[in-house]
């Protein structure tokens, strides 16, 4: 059977445990113990992170594996050495590997235990220096915390993923406090609340809990110096540190056109947005906006109906995708992304507004293409 082409087709199922991820990993010889480490958890912010201590790290002169979910265009993107993500031919090796084992064991991973799995072989099998995992979802259950970290991060907590993770914030800083380790230092961002939950889990493991304390003007700032306070705990070079935290991943506040001004934002929470509202320019903001169902749609449709000039909802092809035609709302159903994002740009063209395509990663590939298609008829007619 092609298991690989089963699993990755069918990603919608979340089966939080360790048993499973634990017996995998024994039968492949133990990957995740073959690296030094770092966790990151957080509902906000942990991509951003994790890629700046990642990019820190490769700029010192060290060989770091980074893996990070959901991808944005391909799958691939989500295992990475060194900025450079894994080959086709690379992967398709790490398969047959997995294959075999689930032969022997008679289980079917999960998709993310799967690609969770292929980023240990294929880090163990490149022998990286250190590799930075990002939670998929709390911590305490995620597949990635079978790893020994060197050190844990946990970004900020906010109601997200209230069906798994807990309806309250203790709820869900417990899960996330999950991945604090036996002695082994835990940095926590400002937006970590509530501390005690932490200092808790730190107290019963012997771990140095640090907070970053202050107010930032932006996530970016305050994902900045999340990355930097964890750097100097791991005793990097400030001057690989101040280069390194600039670094950020692809659709987190991006220009992708300047007349109009277009920018992408996986901004998928109201949290997430509120910050981003305060990084925009002083200027109309025109909206496209499609989010998954498992978020809180209605809050985040209130708020961008009271910041921008018109909000464009979407829907797109996704199994996870929200429906917009079943709200009740002010804003501008379209029929499909493409015809949202086709309007919009006009209008914002027309009337000298900024554009925002903000809301669930499943959203970008499209968005991406649709300006990357503009911008290439723009260089023809010219």
């Amino acid at each position: 059977m092609d298991y690989c082409t089963h699993i990755l087709k069918n990603p919608s199922k979340v089966k939080l445990g360790l048993e499973q991820i634990r017996l995998f990993d024994d039968a492949l010889g133990r990957p995740s113990q073959a690296f030094k480490s770092i966790h990151v958890a957080g509902t906000n912010g942990k991509g951003s992170v994790s890629t700046k201590i990642a990019h820190t790290f490769a700029l010192s002169g060290k060989k770091v594996g980074l893996f990070t979910s959901p991808h944005i265009t391909c799958l691939r993107e989500r295992i990475a050495i060194n900025g450079t993500k894994i080959t086709s031919p690379e992967m398709q090796v790490i398969e047959k590997e997995i294959e075999g084992v689930i032969d022997r064991l008679a289980l079917l991973p999960t998709y993310f235990e799967y690609l969770t799995l292929c980023a240990f072989l294929y880090f163990a099998k490149e022998q990286v220096d250190l590799a930075l995992f990002e939670v998929g979802m709390g911590g305490r259950l995620d597949a990635t915390n079978i790893i020994d970290p060197i050190c844990c991060v946990i970004t900020s907590i906010g109601l997200d993923h209230t069906d798994h993770l807990g309806t309250t914030l203790e709820e869900i800083a417990f899960e996330k406090g999950g991945i604090i380790k036996q002695k082994v230092p835990v940095i926590i961002g400002p937006k970590a609340q509530p501390r005690d939950v932490f200092a808790k889990i730190a107290a019963n493991s012997g771990s140095v809990l640090i907070q970053v304390e202050g107010s930032f003007a932006s996530f970016e700032l305050e994902n900045q110096a999340i990355a930097k306070k964890t750097l100097q705990q791991l005793g990097v070079a400030a001057h690989w540190i101040d280069a390194g935290v600039k670094k950020s991943p692809p659709c987190r506040f991006e220009t992708i056109l300047d007349a109009p001004h277009v920018i992408l934002d996986v901004c998928h929470n109201v949290a997430a947005m509120q910050a981003l509202f305060l990084r925009l320019p002083q200027k109309k903001i025109r909206v496209v906006a499609a989010f998954s169902k498992d978020k809180s749609v209605e809050q985040m449709v209130a708020f961008l109906e009271q910041k921008s000039v018109t909000t464009h909802l979407c829907p797109f092809e996704h199994e996870r995708a929200f429906s917009p035609s079943t709200l009740q709302t002010n804003c501008q159903v379209e029929s499909s992304l493409e015809e949202g994002l086709r309007k919009a740009f006009e209008r914002a063209e027309e009337n000298q507004e900024v554009l925002l395509i903000c809301g669930t990663f499943f959203m970008m590939d499209e968005a991406r293409r649709f300006f990357e298609s503009r911008a290439s008829m723009a260089r023809f007619c010219d």
